[in-house]
């Protein structure tokens, strides 16, 4: 999907899906400009939205799902948010959380999860366009 139709499209698919799949309402935002976005990037984002949704399904008991993914600041931001049951400390063992912090790492930017018990769950990425890692570097 992401190859074939691109960024926009496919966060659009991954929402619908998980609202088919899971029953649980993921409403979607995109503003940016895709022709500035990476090919690394935009992978990135699809991967880390896949992890999130992921999650959000097998541990949540979340209702409803908020993505949200637009340019700001020469940057990709990222957020999914859920009305889930949230968690104290991520269980042992899984690598998700770990996972998408290091992807967001890997291009420059940072991956924060914030969540509490009863609060859901709230995912925020951002992660430099490659223009703005190259005004970086210069």
């Amino acid at each position: 999907m992401l190859d074939e139709q691109g960024l926009v499209a496919a966060v659009q698919w991954l929402c619908e899906r998980h609202e088919e799949t899971t029953g649980v309402d993921c409403g979607w935002t995109v503003e940016l400009d895709e022709a500035r976005v990476g090919e690394r990037e935009k992978t990135a984002v699809f991967r880390l939205l896949q992890e999130a949704l992921g999650n959000a399904a097998r541990h949540a008991r979340a209702r409803a799902i908020e993505v949200v993914l637009r340019e700001q600041d020469g940057s990709l931001h990222l957020l999914v948010e859920d009305d889930g049951v949230g968690f104290q400390n991520a269980p042992r063992g899984r690598f998700g959380l770990v996972g998408m912090r290091e992807r967001a790492r890997r291009l420059g930017g940072a991956a924060r999860i914030d969540s509490r018990p009863g609060c859901g769950t709230r995912v925020e990425v951002v992660i430099p366009l490659p223009s703005a890692r190259r005004e970086l570097a210069a």
